[in-house]
């Protein structure tokens, strides 16, 4: 055990450095390359980080950046949960919320999640009604995430466990769009944690705890069938897994055809065709392959390449064959399913099949939990050796963290001075929509969070506000009372006849009055 301890004058280092890493780690380096005493407090640092004892730190460390940097930055829900704080408004009725958009289903396809956000909105500052959905799902991924994966190293050193959680879960946190989920709070992404939460059970009483939990969010999203399939990694009984699955899955059909009287499976044969009614892509619905181009993925990526290349534990399991291909996705023992690889990666593959982005929140952490897996199968001698270079690569991604992962979002100022209920308002397709419902309760906007529900005479009268093209002919014929858009390309001075502004605001967005409209 190391005697080594940090002095005062290196704390000051360390935080020095940690603090002008958030603002750039441009300037942290340049401060380390002239404080001459960096290169003794940066070797002490390590030599202390292989000291067992403090390898607790990195596990919280991974965990309380995150949620510091959401405190100090502080960012708004960029879209659909403002809306859900609002639906109580509307009595909970989309088609009320949003104009234009015929193909909107009758009824709330949130109903538990858009009562419980409505009594936030009814008793909360509304400047703060959305944060205890965001600390909830933050604060849980902050401690479920390195549980999750440290539990899959049961046959590594302690020592070896930690360092490859605190890699795993960082990494995770970096990958583009995590942290937006987040922040974003939305029903789906509680279904993610609560799937990544099933790697954290251990006993038949967990395991009715967790499906019990999962009973209870059913009613706040009518896709969460989708999230089902994480059942049959429950380390418990094969006839359990089943039946928990059958359970969920016949009271969310159930649900949701009574909810929706009998509407549910038409509205869920209809989404293949709202999607092809867009006019223009969805940032979200992305190919999920993109994620491959940017470095956090490429990390696990690779990762998983040095593992299969250098490991032999592919030629230690049984290999996929039709044959045992049900015992492969249902195993028959629990301790099957606690150390099996294939299963995880299944339920990757499940996100992966319709290759959104948006699936990022459960792709990523699931994948983090693969590759512990594929380490836990390598001889423990061998982590070993490897883990100075892991310490190294643990406190670099620490160190990365502060500055990768939220950043100030503040909602824009699209307030509607003397705006009257069920007024009409068209926007471009983006945080405009969300923050303009917000800012004006009652007010209607189009185009609808689902943007192929719109009428595409109305998508793209919405998407060409961004261009400056307004046909004020078709404002009247629509009785639209407001525009909401960024970056308009025409100052107030040369703007259309019919338009008049209202503001624009720091963030770029700017707000215009329709004259003449009803």
């Amino acid at each position: 055990m190391s005697n080594e301890r940090l002095s005062r004058t290196d704390i000051i280092t360390i935080s020095t450095s940690l603090g002008l890493g958030f603002l750039s780690p441009a300037l942290s380096l340049f401060f380390l390359t002239l404080w001459p005493r960096a290169a003794d407090t940066i070797r002490r640092w390590i030599q202390i980080a292989l000291v067992e004892k403090s390898l607790y730190l990195m596990i919280f460390l991974v965990g309380i950046i995150p949620v510091t940097m959401f405190v100090f930055t502080r960012p708004a829900p960029p879209d659909d949960l403002l809306k859900h704080l609002i639906s109580g408004v509307y009595h909970f009725q989309y088609r009320t919320m949003f104009w234009g958009s015929p193909r909107l289903m009758a009824g709330d396809l949130y109903i538990g999640f858009d009562h419980v956000a409505a009594l936030a909105y009814q008793y909360l500052p509304h400047h703060l009604a959305y944060l205890p959905f965001q600390l909830t799902l933050l604060i849980g991924l902050a401690a479920v995430l390195p549980l999750a994966i440290l539990r899959q190293f049961a046959n590594q050193p302690r020592s070896v466990a930690f360092v490859l959680t605190t890699i795993l879960a960082a990494v995770t946190w970096m990958i583009p769009a995590f942290t937006e989920r987040v922040a974003s709070a939305r029903p789906e992404d509680f279904f993610a944690l609560w799937d990544l939460s099933v790697f954290l059970v251990r006993s038949k009483r967990e395991a009715v705890i967790w499906a019990a939990a999962g009973l209870l969010l059913l009613p706040t999203y009518w896709i969460a069938f989708a999230y089902l399939p994480a059942a049959l990694l429950l380390p418990v009984s094969r006839r359990l897994r089943i039946s928990v699955l059958a359970v969920l899955s016949s009271t969310c059909l159930l649900f949701w055809e009574i909810y929706s009287n009998g509407q549910w499976l038409p509205w869920l044969w209809s989404l293949h065709t709202d999607i092809d009614m867009r006019v223009a892509g969805v940032a979200e619905n992305q190919p999920a392959g993109l994620l491959l181009f940017k470095i956090a993925p490429m990390m696990l990526f690779i990762m998983v390449i040095l593992i299969v290349y250098q490991s032999n534990f592919t030629k230690s399991r049984e290999r996929l064959h039709w044959r045992n291909l049900l015992n492969t996705i249902i195993p028959e023992n629990s301790e099957s399913v606690s150390t099996s690889i294939a299963l995880p990666t299944l339920l990757f593959a499940w996100f992966l099949l319709p290759d959104m982005i948006r699936y990022v929140d459960s792709l990523g952490p699931i994948a983090a939990v693969i590759i512990a897996r594929m380490l836990n199968a390598i001889p423990p001698q061998t982590l070993k050796q490897l883990r100075p270079a892991a310490n190294a690569t643990a406190l670099a991604l620490l160190f990365l963290l502060t500055n990768n992962t939220f950043h100030p979002n503040p909602m824009s100022n699209l307030h509607i001075p003397g705006y009257r209920p069920g007024q009409k308002v068209l926007t471009f397709f983006s945080a405009a929509t969300y923050d303009a419902l917000y800012e004006n309760p009652g007010i209607r906007v189009a185009p609808a969070m689902e943007l192929g529900m719109t009428r595409r005479a109305v998508q793209r009268a919405g998407l060409q506000l961004e261009e400056g093209t307004v046909n004020c002919q078709e404002l009247a014929k629509w009785h639209v009372a407001w525009l909401a858009s960024p970056k308009m390309t025409w100052a107030a001075n040369n703007a259309p006849n019919c338009l008049s502004l209202v503001r624009l605001d720091k963030s770029g967005m700017s707000l215009w009055a329709v004259r003449h409209a009803d």
